[in-house]
């Protein structure tokens, strides 16, 4: 087989993997089996073009990396319940020792459960301090 193929074709398989698996791991072997097809032109010597596939693959490896890495990350932004912890609202129904009452947060309504499982009245001022399934955990002030 004609190197020149030879190094196409391992260059598309090494990029039809990265797109299916996309943990930037093919990405950098692909782009050294490119820059060794295209040595071909220049260069007959097999070790010559294997040298130029595994200099291209390291170098795309340390320069583009960081990079790719960086426009895949995306930040996590918190949740309208996970930016509740730490607020203070007050109490819209009792919490009973080891059971469970409500408090509003502007128009919704949330289940809420004591820290400590002791009884908090209604319209006492309340601190949300956790969140357990899809009830606020909550300690009086």
């Amino acid at each position: 087989m004609n190197m020149t193929v030879m190094w196409l074709v391992l260059g598309v398989i090494l990029f039809v993997i990265e797109g299916l698996t996309v943990g930037l791991v093919c990405l950098w072997f692909g782009f050294g089996a490119i820059a060794a097809m295209f040595s071909t032109f220049i260069f007959t010597n097999i070790y010559i073009q294997w040298i130029v596939f595994i200099i291209v693959s390291l170098i795309s490896l340390v320069l583009l990396r960081p990079l790719i890495k960086k426009s895949f990350y995306v930040p996590k932004t918190k949740t309208n319940a996970s930016s509740l912890i730490g607020k203070i609202t007050i109490l819209t129904d009792d919490i009973e020792e080891n059971k469970h009452g409500r408090l509003k947060f502007g128009d919704i309504s949330w289940i809420a459960i004591s820290v400590t499982g002791d009884t908090i009245d209604k319209g006492e001022k309340v601190k949300v301090v956790s969140i357990d399934g899809n009830k606020l955990v909550v300690e009086k002030i």
